[in-house]
């Protein structure tokens, strides 16, 4: 079950972490901060230290709590150590230790992890381990049980001497602040305080029988407390290190400084001994009371029921009427041994398994009459108590007689059964008695004597009650045959046999018999006439306090020794760092003096020290060269300065440094003009710092005046030129917007904002996707393209406005550069160019037509050539002579090939030029039909590389074409010959090369290209000029070549360059 304070217990601690997880996150981002650090690490220590107590709580046995426990001492022996960190830190005195000391505060906790960690070894750290009590589901560590061990101590010691002077630093270090740090000098006091109390508790066990354990719960009051300082006071925002430096103190006055914190520190240490030794030599009485009671409860309960026992045993007897009849049958006839066998059977098993020295039968007068087992003279023995016998006899009820010794025989208790006969019809009739004879040495001294642990004199005394004096009915440790023979008489008091059969009963101080000082507690033994006495030495009870006792004054004075030591070093370290940073100031001073003499000279600016205190005013040279006054026209006084300053500005500077003054601000800057002994006026930019002392007293102010009248011109030239360039950009038919980096609007102007409807809106800064809801999704792919340096443009872009209608637009998008040479970002430039795009579109529907007109002319006129054509071969068919026929059709031919450049150029799309290369092969085919020539007999090969000539070029060039093919496939293949035709067409530099070959039977010997003889060799030779071409014929051996080198015609247009182009759409 979940109890209120088991769970008050866990909501404490889960705070504890969860508050401690918070202010480490918080000075994490805070460590450049004086003692940031420091405390950084002891708010995760204190974090994790709670975080363990919590697994311990949850742990799955108390050996997994246990060590969950343990692991505390990670983190809790770390904590002290962080803490006087963070206030050497916070005080600025960080320097007092070296890196050997620094490490040196370490030494301690990790010994303490040696020590935790081995403890079942050496128990140097605790004697005996806290214990754990399952409440509910939790696991709570009981830590009133735990002894602690010397390096308990030592560890405990530690912390508490770190924890002190940590908090006497940080105190002083914030009292130098003043009333400014009342707040924090309370918290951080306070919360010192909390975690050395809380230390103290856990390591003098102050509380012993608290529920739970306050160390953890305690550290996180401490730390509430640190982040109250922390937040609401801003503590690490206002910390003291730094701000008033060394104190120039003397070497006395140090040493006595160190030797007051030594007294004091040392006298803490005595009395936190002092107070460690009371408590455990109090926690050792109450262990020790504790043990006593115990110890009492549970012997006075064994021996309540060591006689409920035996008496039940005589209930059971006297209940077995079987037993009663083989009784009465042994005694009226002695010779049945069949009863007398079964009656010793019976009472062996009694005498075996009850823990009973002998049993006797004995007969109404007295006398035994069976003996189980069988002893010497046993009879003799008995007969000497028939009274006891009678009485029980009498009673009709068992009684067990007290210690008692019958002559020579050892002291034993004797249960006294009488047996009746029960019969039915007939009245009850008593036969005698069964008597158990009971060796306490063996079955009732071994509860009494026994001792849970080993101890030197802790013993149990049984006594009781015998007229005005008190027997021993057991033997005292040290002295064997005391029982039944030791009498003490009532009136020794001091002894606490006596004072228990008076009857008091608990704790009592007093003396054993033998004057020893003893501690002991008293019982009555319920149901019976005996009374216990539980008792131990004084002497062994305080023991380990007086071992405690010489190990706390070995370890005060190695701690005051070694705290002497370590103040001793951190002494002489501060003396040693006052001297040099002493030395170390006086080498800055010279060097300011020389560096401030160097700056004088090499700067322009006017430097000037005004003395709050004197009303002195102090200027350089350069205010007498600026301002053409003399020295003896200076008066050394702040009365003279401001007599200079323009009278329109006057008050207003005057009133200004006033207010830095009395506000008790540092800075102060303006712009005035000041007034030269010519009488001009000069614009100054001045600027001061006010120095004061620890109390806020303003003593100095030393400043600079800058003369800026030229710089104030340039300012003006520069606003110029920047609003002729905004007038230039306003009044430019183009929108210009200014991007950023980052894409946002650095300027637009006014025609970007009424091109764009944005009028309205505040545009500067944002970004384009901000302004525009409709801002199309491709201009982010262009601004990025300009960022990365490209240049982006279009001459018509269609621009969909929100309203659904579109606006064409002609934009540039380019980058800008920075100074040194990266880019800032992009200009975009932007028309609107709706009517210029209505116009185009006019004229591209004009050209449309007139391309269809261009195109009907190219294609009537090569239906006139065929027209033409057809009137040949007519006419052709009129001859009767070969030569005519052939004349006419080398003439239709010749027509057909330029009937053929006019079918090429209206079913291109490009109406000025052919691709000559479809031309040619198209030739080719046609005049292979025309001369009715078996394609597989002559094969026609080309190599052209692609090549469009406009029609004054094609024209002539495809006529000389046509002349070297119909001249290869006429001649060079006279019969059925076969062969091949090669044409190849390439480009060389800015001529080309018409190379037509065949394979046939040659060129005739005399043939003469230049020669007149041929038409076609005329029209060839004419065309070639008309080309300005140079021809070279090749016709020795097997085949003809024919090469023709040219340049294209160029001529000027004949139309408007807006009709020569074609619409790609």
């Amino acid at each position: 079950m979940y109890s209120a304070s088991s769970l008050f217990f866990f909501t404490a601690l889960a705070l504890t972490f969860i508050l401690a997880g918070l202010l480490a996150g918080y000075l994490r981002r805070r460590r450049d901060l004086p003692g940031a650090r420091a405390f950084f690490w002891l708010a995760v220590a204190q974090s994790l230290l709670a975080f363990a107590e919590i697994l311990s709580l949850f742990a799955g046995s108390a050996g997994q709590a246990l060590f969950w426990f343990k692991i505390r001492f990670v983190f809790s022996a770390l904590m002290p150590v962080f803490w006087i960190w963070f206030a050497l830190d916070y005080s600025g005195r960080k320097k007092w230790i070296g890196r050997r000391l620094a490490a040196g505060l370490f030494l301690i906790p990790v010994i303490t992890q040696v020590m935790v960690w081995t403890n079942d070894r050496h128990h140097l750290f605790v004697k005996r381990e806290v214990g754990f009590v399952l409440k509910g589901p939790f696991w709570i560590a009981d830590t009133g049980v735990r002894t602690a061990g010397v390096w308990f101590l030592v560890h405990s010691f530690y912390g508490l001497i770190l924890l002190f002077a940590g908090m006497a630093l940080v105190t002083f270090a914030l009292l130098k602040k003043r009333s400014r740090s009342v707040g924090p000098v309370f918290f951080i006091n306070a919360a010192a305080f909390v975690a050395v109390a809380n230390a103290a508790v856990s390591a003098f066990n102050l509380f012993p029988q608290a529920e739970f354990n306050p160390y953890t719960p305690g550290m996180g009051v401490s730390f509430l407390l640190v982040a109250i300082a922390v937040f609401p006071f801003r503590l690490f925002h206002r910390a003291p290190a730094g701000e008033t430096g060394e104190e120039d103190v003397s070497a006395d006055r140090s040493l006595a400084a160190f030797l007051f914190i030594l007294i004091v520190l040392a006298s803490g240490i005595t009395a936190a001994g002092y107070v460690s030794f009371r408590t455990f030599q109090s926690n050792l009485r109450v262990q020790a009371e504790n043990q006593l009671t115990i110890i009492s409860r549970l012997k006075a309960d064994e021996l309540r029921d060591w006689r409920r026992e035996r008496m039940a045993d005589a209930s059971l007897l006297q209940a077995d009427s079987y037993f009663a009849e083989l009784v009465e049958r042994f005694l009226s006839r002695p010779s049945d041994f069949e009863a007398r066998d079964e009656i010793q059977s019976r009472l062996l098993r009694y005498q075996a398994y009850r823990q009973y020295l002998r049993a006797y039968v004995v007969d109404m007068e007295g006398t035994a009459r069976l003996t189980v087992p069988l002893p010497p003279r046993a009879h003799e023995a008995f007969n000497k108590s028939p009274i006891a016998v009678a009485e029980a006899i009498a009673a009709n009820q068992a009684v067990l007689h007290d210690f008692h010794r019958e002559g020579e025989e050892s002291i034993h208790l004797s249960l006294y059964v009488p047996l009746v006969l029960y019969r039915p019809g007939s009245a009850s009739r008593p036969l005698g008695a069964v008597v158990f004879w009971i060796d306490p040495a063996a079955h009732l001294y071994p509860y009494v004597l026994n001792w849970p642990g080993p101890s030197a004199s802790a013993e149990t005394l049984l006594v009781r009650r015998d007229g005005d004096t008190v027997l021993y009915v057991s033997d005292p440790k040290f002295r064997p045959g005391a029982a039944l023979n030791l009498r003490l008489p009532l009136t020794r008091t001091e002894i606490p046999a006596v004072q228990a059969v008076l009857g008091r009963e608990g704790i009592f101080e007093g003396k054993d018999d033998h004057g020893t000082a003893v501690l002991a507690f008293l019982r009555a033994v319920p149901e019976s006439p005996w009374y216990l006495t539980v008792r131990m030495d004084l002497a062994e009870i305080n023991a380990p306090a007086r071992e405690r006792l010489w190990q706390m004054i070995l370890m005060l004075a190695a701690l005051i020794t070694a705290l002497g030591a370590a103040l001793r070093t951190i002494w002489r370290r501060q003396r040693l760092q006052f001297f040099r940073s002493r030395a170390e100031i006086g080498q800055k001073l010279r060097d300011s003096l020389e560096r401030f003499e160097l700056a004088n000279k090499a700067t322009f600016d006017i430097i000037w020290d005004w003395n709050l205190q004197t009303g002195t005013y102090w200027l350089n040279e350069n205010f007498h060269e600026l301002y053409g006054y003399s020295p003896a026209e200076t008066e050394p006084n702040i009365t003279s300065w401001i007599r200079r300053i323009h009278p329109d500005d006057r008050d207003r500077v005057v009133a200004g440094i006033r207010a830095v003054i009395d506000g008790g601000e540092e800075f102060w800057s303006d712009q005035y003009r000041f007034l030269c002994k010519d009488g001009r006026s000069l614009e100054i930019f001045d600027r001061g710092f006010v120095t004061r002392d620890g109390a806020g007293k303003p003593l100095r102010m030393i400043g600079a005046m800058q003369d800026i009248s030229e710089q104030r011109k340039a300012e003006s030239a520069l606003s110029h030129f920047h609003d002729l360039m905004r007038y230039i950009i306003e009044h430019n038919r183009s929108a210009v917007a200014v991007h950023d980096r980052n894409l946002r609007f650095l300027y637009v102007s006014q025609r970007y904002l009424d091109d764009y409807r944005v009028k309205e809106k505040d545009v500067i800064g944002k970004r384009p996707d901000d302004v525009f809801s409709d801002f199309p999704g491709k201009w982010s792919e262009i601004y990025q393209k300009g960022l990365a340096g490209l240049i982006s443009s279009a001459e018509d872009d269609p621009y969909p406005r929100a309203d659904g209608t579109t606006d064409w637009t002609r934009w540039e998008c380019r980058p800008w550069y920075e100074a040194d040479g990266a880019i800032g970002g992009i200009i975009v430039y932007t028309e609107i160019v709706n009517e210029r795009k209505k116009a185009d579109e006019a004229i591209r529907a004009s050209l449309r037509e007139k391309e269809v007109l261009l195109k009907e002319i190219h294609h009537r006129v090569k239906n006139n050539m065929q027209v033409i054509s057809s009137l040949l071969s007519l006419q052709a068919a009129q001859f009767n002579e070969d030569r005519f026929r052939d004349a006419m059709r080398e003439t239709q031919r010749r027509i057909r090939s330029m009937a053929l450049l006019h079918e090429k150029l209206y079913k291109s799309r490009d109406l000025s030029r052919i691709d000559f290369v479809e031309y040619a092969r198209s030739l080719a085919t046609h005049l292979l039909q025309s001369h009715a020539i078996d394609p597989t007999r002559i094969t026609l090969r080309f190599e052209m590389e692609p090549v469009f000539f406009d029609l004054t070029t094609a024209n002539p060039l495809g006529l000389i074409l046509n002349e070297f093919l119909s001249n290869a496939m006429k001649h060079a293949f006279p019969g059925n010959r076969k062969g091949e035709i090669f044409v190849s067409l390439r480009r060389r530099g800015d001529e080309y090369l018409l190379h037509v070959r065949d394979d046939g039977i040659g060129l005739p010997e005399a043939f003469d290209p230049r020669g007149k003889e041929s038409f076609g060799i005329q029209i060839i030779d004419a065309l070639v000029h008309q080309l300005n071409g140079r021809l070279r014929v090749e016709g020795e051996g097997a085949g003809a070549t024919f090469e023709l080198a040219f340049r294209e015609l160029v001529y000027g247009p004949r139309l408007d360059p807006a009709l020569q182009s074609t619409d790609k759409s």
